[in-house]
């Protein structure tokens, strides 16, 4: 196995921080796109959507706050 230069190293680690980076800003763009959907439709109570990260899959849904101004709701 061959040992790794310092600059190899970081090179992988920006890679990392880069995909994790883009990843974000997906799921971020997501958010937004359903916040303005609720918005502009007032026949749609909720927005799903499918989001894959690390191999696994997560279902996000953003909907309108309907509990308490301290952020605080039970379901």
């Amino acid at each position: 196995m061959k040992e790794k230069t310092y600059f190899e190293i970081l090179e992988e680690m920006e890679g990392q921080k880069d995909s994790e980076r883009e990843k974000r800003i997906e799921i971020g763009e997501k958010c937004l796109d359903a916040i303005k959907s609720l918005e502009n439709k007032n026949e749609i109570i909720s927005v799903n959507h499918l989001v894959r990260f690390n191999g696994k899959e997560y279902d996000i849904c953003i909907s309108e706050w309907k509990g308490k101004k301290d952020g605080v709701r039970e379901i």
